[in-house]
């Protein structure tokens, strides 16, 4: 039995092809006017682009190329509609077709505005979690359709006087906030945590298991004694690290510009830092527990599965907690700052 999540893409995927292969089977073999093809194709390639559907874009365009022609009754043609909407898979027809600009983007919309005041506009997205990457997807947005279109369009006024670079400013400015704040509490919370595990490599290497009486390690020349070692310094060297990487997000000027490229970067790294100083801590903390079980007269360590496998399996449960709890975090702010679905 199929898990219900993936027979709901299923359902889907397989809705969207038959959908797909039914206005293909209409539109295939006939002949299209401009006047028949505005009464039948208008109206379903312009609901299309504004819901996202590319498949169904697609195949209009293949059979009636001057379908990119059409516009609604706010003067939208289809790739505008798909710019007001954030649809970047139409969007992306643009390159795949090789459409001119003049097609796309050359005439204006309702009061006066061009395609990249669409693209200033601040178009709230139910997809993305956190205020800081829906500026960043706001910012992809922007970018690619101003490097689209001829650099004039950029410096044309809409019916307010206002050019595109101005309405961005004036849509975002809430966003900007909301995004400040959210990479501020993230990054506060993750410096708590940084500050605790250097507290704690820091007094494990003062209190090295096995001292003698003149502070020298005995185990030293032992295996486990190294990985000891080598797990605690790493953990001290990566959560120092990290929690710099956190405090220059706290001290950074926040501009609209960061968050597309320095305040997503400083928050990956500082969260995949992180999350090895963990993994580095439970590490040095496990083979500290078990040189102190394990030690014999001698001195010497002997190792034993008894010990080894239950703290490995303990050591190992709050680092999978924990990579599993922020992976969505992880996965999307490494897309959306290395590979952006909007191209440009």
């Amino acid at each position: 039995m199929a898990v219900p999540r993936v027979e709901s893409i299923y359902k889907t995927k397989l809705m969207n092809e038959q959908a797909r292969q039914l206005v293909k089977s209409m539109c295939t073999g006939v002949v299209w006017t401009f006047d028949n093809a505005s009464d039948t194709l208008k109206p379903p390639i312009l609901k299309a682009a504004s819901l996202g559907i590319r498949e169904i874009v697609e195949e209009i365009l293949q059979v009636y190329s001057s379908s990119s022609m059409f516009y609604d009754d706010n003067n939208y043609n289809i790739f505008q509609l798909a710019v007001l909407h954030r649809r970047e898979k139409v969007f992306n027809l643009i390159y795949k077709r090789g459409l001119s600009q003049k097609w796309v983007a050359s005439y204006p919309c309702k009061n006066k505005e061009n395609i990249v005041h669409l693209a200033g506009r601040c178009i709230p997205s139910t997809h993305i979690n956190g205020a800081a990457l829906q500026m960043q997807w706001e910012m992809h947005w922007f970018k690619a359709v101003e490097s689209f279109v001829h650099p004039s369009l950029s410096e044309e006024q809409n019916s307010g006087k206002k050019t595109p670079r101005e309405v961005f400013d004036d849509e975002h400015k809430d966003l900007v906030k909301e995004g400040e704040k959210w990479l501020r509490d993230t990054a506060t919370s993750c410096m708590v945590v940084d500050a605790l595990i250097i507290a704690m490599v820091f007094a494990a290497i003062i209190a090295v298991p096995g001292n003698n009486e003149k502070g020298i390690p005995n185990l030293r020349h032992e295996t486990i004694f190294k990985v000891f070692f080598m797990a605690d310094a790493a953990a001290l060297f990566s959560s120092s690290f990290s929690l710099l990487l956190f405090v220059r997000i706290l001290t950074s000027r926040y501009a609209k510009e960061d968050f597309l490229e320095a305040l997503p970067k400083r928050l990956l790294l500082g969260l995949v830092t992180l999350i090895f100083s963990i993994a580095a801590m439970l590490v040095a903390s496990s083979s500290a527990l078990i040189m102190l079980i394990d030690a014999v007269p001698g001195p010497k360590v002997m190792l034993r599965s008894s010990t080894i496998i239950p703290m490995t399996i303990m050591a190992a449960l709050p680092i999978v907690f924990f990579i599993w709890s922020q992976s969505h975090l992880l996965i999307e702010v490494f897309m959306s700052t290395y590979w952006p679905t909007i191209r440009y």
